[in-house]
């Protein structure tokens, strides 16, 4: 999976004759036609443009409009010539749109565009209004914060949100001369100029850091300048010179300083991209905690026209409290969200951890210890069995208290994130010492799994914690733990098809698994993570393959040591796919392909067929002898561009020719060129066609969607700093979307070779996956998202990837992996309840859990109600 990289260039159109004049707010867009309508080809870039409308140097304007598409790919642009938007994935109904651009200093007059770049199909626009606003910031206290910045301690952070609702807007940006902003990223030339200036309410700056990334370079180099009083004095702190992340740090003799300002300009004959800006300062005075947003005023209504909302990483109103003593407070959080160490404790109370579940389900809370005084450890264990009244138990081995470990975001993966620590390691309580400050909180996980067959009711207990001072004494805590557990049992085996990717080459390397034995002990470990959490991997048997000798051109196989492994993995591990590996068709990507060829004969030569018939014909007729046709799916080419369609066709009727039978998948959206290849169709999460969709299925094809290093906000997605339930909700929208199978391309992914050449990454340190794949430079950091294809990490004391020798371990989970798992035994809830009563109102999402693919709740609260309501309708049926 990878993401696509658009760069715009601005061209020429010819001017489409004036009918009318849009006036909007008190902002006029002259010569409007009513409605724009532009045609591409794929390849071409045509727009409309307006006559030069006055605008007010550093001047911030709302941009919005409707539009609509006929085509899947390509881009739709407008917006000022000097601050523009690129819209990909775009939609066939008209879809309204909306902006906030921050003008040049130098600029009093501007023209305006609408149109398409590289689009196949068209791009209509209609109803655009402009209107000037004045930008609202979060206030705490005297300090001032805007979307993008945050101060934790006596830390102050910045991160541009070049691709959110404001686009090159914030509080900090000083100015910008001679420059253009394109879509997401300042397009630097000779000449240009861009400052940002950095203030906390008289606080004075200790020392600072700038980052800086460039997404694309042709020539030149931006010089990067610091200014510690206003911008009257400049000194140097370096040079943007090639396509990779930039870290400066500002002298020390600038300091204390009351601003920051940070001044990047292109130099001569410069032709670059800056697609990130961030800083980080350490500044005096009392500690504070606040994550900064803009809302944007009307001037001329008054009216609130949109803006950033504070992370909700930063909300406070969930939790309660259990209890307190002189050396910490104990409280409880839902498993959906995540708790960031600065928050206070909630003023709400409650008696217990209360944890509801079906019997074979995991289901988890997180029990929080925030000190009030330095803590040298913290451990929590169960004390002893749960046990209901009747006397019925669950097993103290049926309970996991697992420490909730934070990993340090430093690049933001989009405009949900923010710089800082993020949890989502789930590391086990291995003995080892864990410091805690005072008043910074520490989560624990707590999951219970109750066996099979556990008896419905209430099963209660305590938790014991043990907080160690500075001193050395030891306060303890009993904290009530209830259990709920259903009236009925989950099954084994899921519902809902999971196809994922478990490349075994990453824990090998970090556990220096050399020997054939360790791989298979490794490989053991992991797979079984992955089966804890309902995750089917692409090969359930890693290393082992069936076998075929041709005689007289005639095949025989030998399936035997693979119908063993794969018996193992359906009756232990309770896979419900598996990938076949059929040689000869060819494959690739959209990079790059090969073509199809079987045993040294060209796919143009009829004996290519009568081969590969005898070949695929021997595969389906075993699948289908062993009950497994039905799971087994044929992946072999990795979304394709319209280019590859033909190709990728050729080989789908290969399949269809030869073996009809087997299920055949493409990573692609439902395009009518393709129709009749695939019988599987696995589209982004973002690229689903509901209309199409339904079309497919009702000629019998299945639907499965995948996510990876896109979409990105306001999509649920994969990453670390995005909130706590997406994962999650993801299935609860597989459910509603009436998708049957879910998709992601690695769940080991801990190491980019490019973004570190000569060395291995540790993911606990750096949470960011970097591009790795095709033809990228060794030194290149080109940011996937966080946390993208890494769903479980390495032990810990093996991060660093350096062990020399082998070193046997558990694998570590994480928030997502958890989340994952959730919602797939909640996507088991809707398919129990749909068996048992088809038409049953619950079968359907409610709105107040997800309206559309982005808008859905970051509260876990409607979700954990409705899956309540869901599991009682379950028992009240079955208990008929």
């Amino acid at each position: 999976m990878r993401e696509r990289f658009v760069f715009l260039v601005l061209g020429a159109a010819a001017i489409v004759p004036a009918v009318g004049l849009c006036v909007a707010g008190g902002v006029s867009i002259p010569d409007w036609p009513g409605e724009i309508v532009r045609q591409g080809d794929g390849t071409d870039d045509k727009r409309w443009y307006s006559k030069p409308i006055p605008v007010e140097p550093n001047g911030t304007y709302a941009f919005s409009f409707e539009m609509k598409s006929t085509s899947g790919s390509g881009v739709a642009v407008t917006g000022f010539d000097v601050v523009n938007v690129g819209l990909m994935g775009l939609m066939a109904e008209w879809t309204p749109q909306k902006y906030v651009f921050r003008m040049r200093a130098d600029k009093n007059t501007e023209r305006m565009h609408f149109g398409q770049w590289h689009l196949n199909g068209t791009a209509t626009y209609r109803n655009p209004k402009l209107e000037k606003v004045k930008p609202v910031h979060f206030k705490s206290g005297d300090m001032e914060l805007g979307t993008g910045e945050q101060v934790e301690g006596n830390t102050y952070r910045f991160t541009s949100a070049f691709s959110g609702f404001a686009r090159n807007d914030s509080r900090v940006l000083a100015g910008a001369k001679g420059v253009t902003f394109n879509s997401t990223r300042w397009c630097m030339s000779g000449g240009s100029d861009v400052q940002y200036r950095h203030e906390l309410a008289g606080r004075r700056f200790l020392s600072g850091l700038v980052r800086i990334g460039c997404c694309y370079r042709l020539s030149g180099e931006v010089t990067v300048e610091a200014s510690g009083n206003g911008g009257k004095d400049w000194v140097r702190l370096g040079a943007v010179t090639n396509v990779s992340e930039f870290i400066f740090s500002v002298p020390a003799a600038m300091f204390p300083a009351t601003s920051l300002s940070v001044r990047m300009k292109g130099e001569k004959g410069t032709n670059l991209q800056i697609a990130s800006y961030a800083v980080d300062a350490q500044f005096d005075g009392g500690v504070m905690w606040a994550s900064g947003n803009t809302r944007y005023i009307s001037e001329a209504t008054g009216e609130d026209v949109g803006g950033s909302e504070r992370s909700a990483y930063y909300d406070e109103d969930y939790g309660e409290t259990l209890t307190a003593g002189a050396a910490a407070t104990i409280w409880r959080a839902s498993a959906g969200r995540k708790v960031p160490p600065c928050r206070k404790v909630p003023s709400a109370r409650a008696t217990a951890l209360e944890i509801k579940t079906a019997a074979n389900e995991a289901e988890a809370a997180q029990l929080v210890v925030c000190p009030k005084v330095e803590l040298m450890d913290v451990k929590l264990a169960l004390a002893g069995e749960l046990a209901a009244a009747g006397g019925a138990r669950i097993p103290a081995s049926s309970v996991d208290i697992l420490r909730v470990a934070y990993v340090q975001v430093e690049q933001v993966t989009d405009t949900l994130g923010v710089r800082g620590l993020w949890p989502d390691p789930l590391p086990p309580q291995d003995g080892t010492p864990q410091h805690v400050a005072a008043g910074v909180n520490q989560p624990f996980w707590v999951r219970v799994k109750p066996p099979r067959g556990t008896a419905k009711g209430f099963y209660r207990g305590k938790v014991d914690v043990v907080c160690v001072a500075k001193s050395g004494k030891a306060s303890r805590f009993a904290v009530p733990i209830e259990v709920e557990v259903f009236g009925f049992d989950l099954p084994d085996r899921m519902t809902c098809e999971t196809a994922f990717g478990a490349n075994m080459h990453y824990p090998t390397r970090y556990h220096a698994a050399k020997t054939p034995e360790e791989r298979r002990l490794i490989a053991g470990r992991y797979l079984k993570a992955l089966s804890s959490c309902h995750l089917s991997p692409y090969d359930p048997v890693p290393g082992v393959r069936w076998s075929v000798k041709w005689k007289d051109g005639n095949p025989t196989f030998d399936w035997t040591a693979w119908d063993a492994a794969m018996e193992r993995a359906i009756a232990e591990r309770h896979v419900n796919t598996v990938k076949i590996g059929v040689e000869g068709l060819g494959g690739g990507t959209f990079h790059s392909r090969t073509e199809p060829s079987f045993r040294g004969v060209p796919g143009t030569n009829d004996e290519y067929h009568v081969l590969m018939g005898k070949y695929l014909s021997g595969i389906e007729s075993h699948l289908r002898e062993k009950g497994w046709l039905s799971m087994a799916y044929v992946y072999w080419f990795d979304e394709p561009d319209p280019k590859d369609y033909a190709f990728v066709m050729n080989g789908f009727n290969t399949l269809k020719r030869h073996a009809p039978g087997l299920r055949r998948m493409l990573t692609e959206q439902i395009e009518p060129e393709l129709v009749g290849g695939p019988n599987v169709w696995c589209p982004h999460s973002a690229g689903l066609d509901p209309k199409r969709a339904a079309e497919r299925r009702a000629a019998g094809d299945a639907i499965w969607w995948y996510v990876c290093c896109s979409p990105k906000a306001p999509y649920a997605g994969e990453f670390i700093d995005h909130p706590s339930n997406e994962m999650r909700m993801w299935l609860w929208q597989t459910w509603g979307e009436q998708v049957s199978g879910i998709l992601i391309w690695e769940t080991m992914y801990w190491h980019s070779p490019e973004a570190y050449p000569g060395e291995t990454q540790n993911p606990y340190r750096d949470p960011m996956s970097w591009l790795t794949s095709y033809d990228t430079p060794k030194g290149t950091r080109r940011a996937w998202g966080n946390g993208d294809g890494r769903l479980f990490y390495p032990p810990v004391a093996l991060a660093d990837g350096r062990a020399k020798k082998f070193t046997d371990g558990e694998p570590v989970a994480s928030f997502r992996s958890e989340g994952l798992r959730d919602g797939i035994e909640d996507y088991e809830y809707f398919a129990m309840l749909k068996r048992l009563d088809p038409a049953n109102p619950l079968l359907t999402v409610p709105k107040d859990v997800y309206r559309t693919m982005t808008d859905f709740s970051v509260d876990p609260s409607p979700m954990e109600a409705h899956r309540i309501k869901l599991a009682r309708e379950i028992e009240r049926i079955k208990t008929k």
